[in-house]
């Protein structure tokens, strides 16, 4: 009885492990992200990878892990003080954020030549977010600041849940995707609006 269940799990763990596929790469990110008073655009670089476990021969699930860095900068106008009084000036600012993605998707796909696939993707991620800063200085002028938005006073939630949806294809060895995602959980914390932020990442993967 022990051997005749062993042997069964040995039969059903086989074609899995036969058709899982890792793959590693990297690409461009472009995000939107709102703000109070007008939407701000990211530009930054993925890297990372995951492995496709096939389902069957058109169904497959592709866990995954990703890191991206992206950055935005501009000027705005504020207010200083100072001991003779508020002024105006424009600001210089860098906005730098560190994050990671690990997405859950489940792929729809066929091979149109042998090595060769197109298909499609959908599903959720998990969004971790690591560093999000502000940096500016008053123009002309060597008087600067950082700002954090995780820590005291910032409102940026560090955890949320990304609905994801892509499109891909294998070429022998090599993978081109092109995915969509956008938050589920409120972008800022307490904020009822439930402001999306929308991001785009085209990338080319290693199979191996």
């Amino acid at each position: 009885m022990r051997k005749c269940l062993f042997t069964s799990i040995i039969a059903l763990a086989l074609p899995v492990a036969v058709l899982a596929q890792n793959y590693f790469g990297a690409g461009y990110v472009h995000a939107i992200s709102p703000d109070e008073s007008e939407s701000v655009h990211f530009n930054g670089l993925f890297l990372g990878g995951g492995t496709t476990y096939r389902i069957s021969n058109f169904l497959s699930f592709e866990p995954a892990i990703y890191y991206s860095f992206l950055t935005e900068s501009g000027e705005t106008s504020g207010s200083i003080w100072s001991s003779s009084g508020v002024s105006g000036a424009m600001f210089d600012y860098d906005r730098i954020e560190h994050k990671f993605d690990i997405p859950l998707n489940l792929c729809l796909g066929s091979e149109f030549e042998p090595g060769k696939r197109i298909f499609v993707s959908a599903g959720p991620a998990v969004q971790v977010g690591l560093v999000s800063d502000m940096k500016y200085n008053v123009s002309n002028s060597d008087f600067g600041s950082r700002e954090s938005d995780y820590e005291a006073g910032g409102d940026k939630r560090r955890l949320n849940v990304l609905a994801m949806a892509g499109l891909g294809v294998d070429l022998k060895k090599v993978r081109l995707t092109l995915h969509y995602s956008t938050n589920l959980l409120p972008y800022y914390e307490g904020d009822a609006s439930k402001d999306r932020r929308h991001n785009i990442s085209a990338g080319i993967h290693y199979l191996f």
